[in-house]
């Protein structure tokens, strides 16, 4: 099994053979090319690890043919080997996205050494690259969930909240603002005790079972819901009379005197 697939790009036939020999003989599989025309034509017919650009080349030259493999965004590692080595090239190199730089004369030690650290640098960037695409990939998996959470938890008629570990308030329906009587995002990053115990202060001033709230409301008479009645006089007494909504406890539309006795009964509305 081939160690990696390697191509060559120098004019010189001496410096092409020796390198195909060299990484022949350890498992690689290589490539030839002279030009820099041969050299893309070798790109699109096949994949490539790593590829060796002679800066001097007779219908080009190194940093242009790397120019064009970057824009067409091939996915292979490049070398630029040169007798040229001067720190101009080396930082022109660079800029344009090489990812080693080889001067030659180079010993078959150097070459192995540059092969095998870009074969490395290359299975990180993939790893890399792969890790990216599962994290992201994670991630709208999540923001999918949290929408679906979202529309069934605000298509409930009950209230409800979504607490995270932190015990923090991170959704809640329309009910619950409508309990409380605010807007569900007035809610968010609140405490859910604090938020629990609005509710459950409110079901308390809500529920009043059977009137024995008994909140005074008008000639010591205590109604079970007095913001749903009206008050007239009959024979010298009050009586909360037209009941428009009966509620669970209030004893039938019963209204009690402050002594805590039957005053009189209203007819339902």
């Amino acid at each position: 099994m081939s160690k990696g697939t390697v191509l060559v790009i120098d004019d010189e036939y001496g410096i092409r053979s020796g390198v195909d020999q060299i990484l022949s003989l350890e498992g690689y599989e290589v490539v030839q090319a002279e030009t820099g025309q041969e050299a893309l034509a070798a790109l699109h017919r096949q994949p490539f690890d790593i590829a060796l650009i002679d800066y001097r080349l007779p219908d080009t030259d190194g940093l242009t043919l790397l120019l064009t493999i970057r824009k067409l965004k091939l996915d292979v590692m490049t070398c630029m080997i040169t007798a040229y080595a001067n720190i101009e090239t080396a930082i022109a190199a660079t800029r344009q996205g090489i990812d080693f730089f080889l001067p030659k004369p180079f010993s078959p030690e150097d070459l192995l050494g540059v092969i095998e650290t870009l074969l490395r640098h290359r299975r990180l960037r993939r790893e890399a690259e792969e890790l990216k695409k599962a994290h992201e990939a994670s991630l709208l998996a999540l923001a999918s969930e949290k929408s679906q959470t979202h529309s069934l938890v605000t298509s409930l008629r009950d209230a409800v909240l979504v607490v995270n570990r932190k015990g923090e308030v991170v959704l809640a329906n329309p009910a619950m603002g409508k309990l409380l009587q605010t807007g569900e995002e007035s809610l968010l990053r609140k405490p859910a005790r604090e938020v629990l115990a609005a509710v459950r202060a409110r079901s308390a001033r809500r529920a009043e079972p059977g009137c024995r709230s008994r909140k005074t409301l008008g000639y010591g008479l205590r109604p079970c819901r007095p913001w749903r009645w009206k008050r007239r006089e009959i024979s010298g007494r009050c009586l909360f009379t037209t009941c428009r909504r009966r509620w669970p406890g209030c004893n039938e539309g019963a209204c009690y005197s402050s002594d805590g006795r039957v005053a009189g009964s209203s007819p339902s509305g």
